[in-house]
Order: structure tokens, then C-alpha cells, then sequence
């Protein structure tokens, strides 16, 4: 799997008896931002859900299983392997006849992943008024082949562009940050063949009329991410300043009498 991905482990623990095991305990090793939850068998007692290492007590009738589901997140750098490991102990009141299989443990190797990112920009218009405003629209994408963590999109506003303001809105399993003021400046998850599209609202400077104000924004993966085609993570709209704007495109003339 890839850095900075989510991995889940599927947990079983099992009573084969003679006895029923109120109590026992059943701990796996988690990052803070682990989660997980449990499904028992008839008769058998777990909590629903946790978050963290989990580290939980367990009733286990006869016969009876509970299954958790680990969910924790993969390095954010590249290794050989990542070993989880999980244990289960009887209650202190009972013993346990085959000790050899109360513990399980799991190697997942990480490995770098390669991603074709891309951004685009406009405002949809070439020029834009001194002392008014301006309105970009920024897409972020991932076209894969593997899902990317913590990829960087950034947009610094030139001097000519004052007061921003942005929004974002992610799609199919996509995360960035919901709103923000001034630059773009951004973490955002991409799953492969999804992306994040920003909003950005700027107040245009007074500047000469004629001044081009060049804006550029781009999109990183984190290092330990290849980029198979970084020739359209970056990109720039021109508008020209103007005191004329046209809304509609067209000019309007004197018609002749």
C-alpha cells in the first residue's frame, strides 16, 4: 500500500472452550487516528466501536467469536514493512490451554506510489475592472493509478489581488479544507480519478489600467509519492485590467435613426 493510506486488519477472537471467558482482553497496536469497530456472535459481548490502539475487554461464551475491524493509516514515508500485532488474554481467573495462538501478527508492506496530477484555473474572462472584484475557479486532480495523501495545492495571490477568500468542495472520497482567507495554501487527499475544486474570491487592487495580473496555481504530491506527469501541476490566468468590463460580450453602438 501506499504512504499515508488506510489500512484495515480483520480481528477474530475465539473461545474454544471448556469454559465461557467473561473479560478477556484483547489489545492491537494503533496510531492516535486508528479506529475500529466490532461484530459479536450471539451471546458474545464486545464494544461497538473505539478509537486508538485498541486495547478492550471481551465476554466469550463457548463457541463464541468477535470479529473487529481495524482501521489505522500507513506511514507517511516509504518503508520495507509495517508489522501490526494482536493479542487476546483470558481473565485472570482461568487458564489457558493453548497459549501458542493468542497472538497474530500482520506484515503490510509500504511502498511509493506514482500519481498524475493536474490542476486548472480560470476566471473565466480577460480582463477585470480596477477597484472591483474577480472570481477563479481552481481544480484539483488525481488521475492515479494509486490514491495520493497530503498532496500540496497552493495559490499566492500577486499584489494586485487583495481581501481572498476561498471555499472548497471534494468529490468520491476526495477531502480538502472546507474554507479559508487570503492564500491557497492547502493538504488535500486525492484518491486516484478524483478531485477537489476551490473557489477563489479576490478584491482587484486600484492599479494602472493595462497591468496584467498573472495568477498561478499549483498541485505537489508529498516526496514520497512519484509524479508520473508534472508538466500540468502548475497553472496561470492572465487578466488584463481594464476600467470597461462587458458582461454580456457585446458592445453597444448608436443605432441609426
Amino acid at each position: 500500500m501506499v504512504p499515508g493510506g488506510a489500512q484495515v486488519f480483520t480481528i477474530t477472537v475465539t473461545n474454544a472452550g471448556p469454559d465461557d471467558a467473561p473479560g478477556a482482553r484483547v489489545e492491537n497496536d494503533g496510531a492516535a487516528d486508528s479506529s475500529w469497530t466490532c461484530e459479536p456472535d450471539p451471546g458474545a459481548v464486545c464494544p461497538p466501536t473505539g478509537t486508538g490502539a485498541l486495547a478492550t475487554e471481551v465476554d466469550l461464551p463457548i463457541g463464541t467469536s468477535v470479529v473487529f475491524t481495524f482501521e489505522t493509516t500507513a506511514p507517511g514515508t516509504a518503508l520495507d514493512e509495517v508489522t501490526s500485532t494482536a493479542r487476546v488474554a483470558p481473565p485472570g481467573s482461568l487458564l489457558e490451554a493453548a497459549p501458542a495462538d493468542n497472538q497474530a501478527v500482520e506484515t503490510v508492506s509500504i511502498v511509493p506510489g506514482t500519481v498524475d496530477l493536474a490542476i486548472e484555473k480560470t476566471d473565466d474572462r480577460t480582463i477585470v475592472g480596477a477597484g472591483g472584484s474577480t472570481e477563479y475557479r481552481i481544480t484539483a486532480s488525481n488521475a492515479g493509478p494509486d490514491d495520493v495523501f497530503a498532496a500540496r495545492v497552493t495559490d499566492m495571490l500577486p499584489a494586485e489581488l487583495t481581501n481572498g477568500t476561498w471555499t472548497c468542495e471534494a468529490n468520491l472520497g476526495a477531502s480538502c479544507t472546507a474554507m479559508g482567507t487570503g492564500n491557497i495554501d492547502d493538504l488535500v487527499d486525492l484518491p486516484a480519478d478524483t478531485s477537489v475544486v476551490y473557489t477563489l474570491r479576490a478584491d482587484v487592487a486600484d492599479v494602472p489600467l493595462g497591468t496584467v495580473i498573472s495568477n498561478t496555481a499549483e498541485v505537489a504530491p508529498p516526496q514520497n509519492v512519484g509524479e508520473s506527469s508534472p508538466d500540468d501541476n502548475s497553472a496561470t490566468d492572465d487578466s488584463e485590467v481594464s476600467d470597461i468590463i462587458f458582461n454580456s460580450g457585446f458592445e453597444v453602438s448608436e443605432l441609426p435613426p
